[in-house]
């Protein structure tokens, strides 16, 4: 294969795979003493088809939420 056809291939593959990427993180504000909590709801979106929702529920789980 030429290398402006390999060009041509690997410009949309690396786009598509970087676009994929994502970095998740919550934050709390400092000072804030989450112990004293006794139930924590986790809101499922609708558009939501990878089980985000179900993630953070097993993780709080785990922490004994």
């Amino acid at each position: 294969m030429k290398p402006m056809g390999r060009l041509v291939l690997l410009v949309p593959i690396t786009l598509a795979l970087t676009a994929c990427m994502s970095n998740l993180e919550a934050k709390k504000m400092p000072g804030t003493d989450l112990s004293a909590a006794k139930t924590i709801y986790v809101q499922k979106l609708t558009a939501d088809e990878h089980g985000v929702d179900q993630l953070i529920t097993n993780q709080l789980t785990r922490m004994g939420y």
